[in-house]
This record gives C-alpha cells, structure tokens and sequence, in this order.
C-alpha cells in the first residue's frame, strides 16, 4: 500500500534494498501492476533523496538548519525552475565570520594558496547554490549509481523539468512524496495544506512552497531489529493452519493464546498484537459472534492507530474491518 509496506514486504523475503530499481524496472514491464510500480519508482526517488539530504546536512551550520531544509524541499518538490533563498542578516554574518576566521587561520599557517580551490569548495558546501535543475540531477545519478534504476525525467514535449515531470511520467503525486521524504528524513513539517499544484508555483514563482516557519523540528531516525516471540508465533501459525482445515474454534483457541503470549512479552501495546487481534474479530465474524467481532476489532483499531499511526495502511485495513462488524451489529452510522 506504500513503500514501506513494500520494503518490509521485501526484507521479510530477504532482498536487500538495493535491488529496488531492477524491480522496479521488471514492474514497468507489467501492465497489470501499474500500482506497485508506482509505489517502487516513489521508494526508489525518496530514498535516493534522502542520501543526498544526508550529505546535505553534513556542511550545515545549526542556526540555518530551518532553512536549509526548507530550501531542499522547495527544489525537491516545486515546480518554480529557480528557488531563491531569503538567508537572515545573522546568519549571513555569522558565515561571513566564520569564512574570515578560516581564512585568517589559512594565512599564519601558511598554507593559504590563491588556485587551491577552496573558494569553488566553499561554494560547492553552501546550500543557498543548491537548484531545482542540480538536484534533480543528483538523484537521477544516485538512483542510477545505487539502485540501477534509469530515472525519465524529460516531459512529452521532450524537455527537461523537475519534480512535475517525474509525477507525469510514473503516475506520482507530490504529497505522497513530501510524506515519504518526511518519514525517512526525520522532517517535522508545521501542519498546514502545502499548495504544490504547477500552476499556482509558475504563476507565484517568488513564493516558495515551505518557509523557515514551516520547518517543526528534525528527528532522528534509528534503525533497529524486532525481537519476535518465537513460541507466540508458533502458536499464531498453527492456529491459521486449522483456520485453513476448517477447525475454527482450534485455531480460536490457539490464536488465543498467541496474543495472551505475545501480551506477556511485547507488554500492552505492539502491531503483532493488534494483527492477532484482527484475526479474533474476524473469527468471530464468521463463527456468527458479531458483537465479540466489533469489540476485539476496536482494540486493534486504537492499537493500530498508537503503534502504526493514523495513516498508515495497516490502520486503514483495520478501520475497513470494523465498518464491516459495524454493519453486522445494525451500526450503520
């Protein structure tokens, strides 16, 4: 339902990362699978984006981080050709003052050498240089370097343009983008609607569509492994196994004892218990319980929704389920 359903989807069958622009390309070779080869092409942009806003931060200075970052957004996701950025008066004298300090210290060491290419350095590390053109030129590279994948980035009329080419040629949109880019980059936006229509960016090209204000905060984002519990697990797939051979009260039981396992060592909240949960409401849909159904399916829709988030499509699956034990409880509203 979107990248990160697919990466996990990938991970579990034990393909690496890297090899998501050839799957990307086999999906395009599929008609019927227009929909996945969206969701690869978005993952395949995004990631590719976070590795150079990863390189990005590196030669930041903290006092222009809002900044900055919005500025990467702006050339990342606007349609403008060219993006100026408006630096504070503090913040330009205090590059200045450090670049003077630099230079000085350059001086009594002696090492300071007039063709040493460190002003074309300097200029390579601002971030004020950064366009919508170069960028964009950064991530066909990268996606064609890291994931083999070759990014189309001319429009039908055969020329080059940014962000809206991309949305035209693999079915994108720009909001979907601007969420994926946020959760791998830790980017915390101010939530207000970001108008990013072609349109309104042409016809307003000296607005940009993010300012320093709309720049929350920056969060880590930590890698880390799940511990699974093994014997909950086992519990889980045997009780499919006799849902599948036709014992519904067994694998009732069994799934049951799953999520009183899974409760005593992921604690209250964790998503392998709301899927547990989902999985006893649908139990007792079909067993004719349709009262149980709709109270176990609320408890994984509020877990879903603290453990997954709100939009995620795992909660989006779970609110599907509960209109339907709704329904069956005469809830219509």
């Amino acid at each position: 339902m979107d990248g990160q359903t697919l990466s996990d989807n990938l991970h579990n069958r034990g393909i690496n990362i890297r090899y998501l622009g050839v799957i990307a390309t086999m999906l395009g070779k599929v008609p019927q699978l227009s929909y996945i080869h969206t969701i690869a092409v978005s993952e395949v942009l995004t990631r590719a984006a976070k590795h150079i806003f990863v390189t990005y931060m590196q030669n930041l200075d903290m006092t222009c981080l809002s900044v900055a970052v919005a500025h990467f957004l702006n050339c990342l996701l606007s349609s403008s050709p060219n993006i100026t950025v408006n630096v504070p008066d503090e913040l330009k004298s205090t590059r200045t003052t450090k670049r003077q300090k630099r230079n000085k210290g350059k001086q009594l060491s002696g090492n300071s050498n007039p063709g040493d290419g460190s002003k074309n350095i300097e200029k390579q590390n601002d971030f004020t240089e950064m366009s919508p053109k170069t960028l964009w030129k950064q991530i066909k590279d990268e996606a064609d370097g890291y994931f083999r994948f070759n990014l189309n980035l001319e429009t039908a009329t055969g020329t080059a343009a940014n962000v809206d080419a991309v949305c035209e040629n693999y079915n994108l949109q720009k909001i979907c983008l601007l969420r994926s880019i946020c959760m791998k980059t830790g980017i915390q936006l101010q939530l207000r609607e970001y108008i990013m229509d072609a349109k309104h960016c042409l016809a307003n090209p000296g607005v940009p569509v993010f300012g320093e204000e709309d720049i929350v905060n920056v969060f880590p984002v930590v890698k880390h492994i799940n511990p699974r519990a093994t014997d909950a697990y086992n519990f889980y797939t045997t009780g499919q196994s006799k849902i599948q051979q036709g014992f519904l009260k067994d694998g009732y039981e069994l799934i049951n004892e799953a999520l009183n396992l899974l409760n005593n060592v992921y604690g209250a909240m964790h998503p392998e218990i709301a899927q547990c949960l989902r999985m006893l409401a649908r139990l007792n849909y079909i067993m004719g319980e349709h009262g149980e159904a709709m109270q176990y399916q609320q408890k994984a829709v509020l877990m879903s929704e603290r453990v997954n988030g709100i939009d995620h499509p795992y909660t989006i699956t779970e609110y599907t389920h509960l209109a339907l034990y709704c329904f069956a409880n005469s809830q219509i509203r």
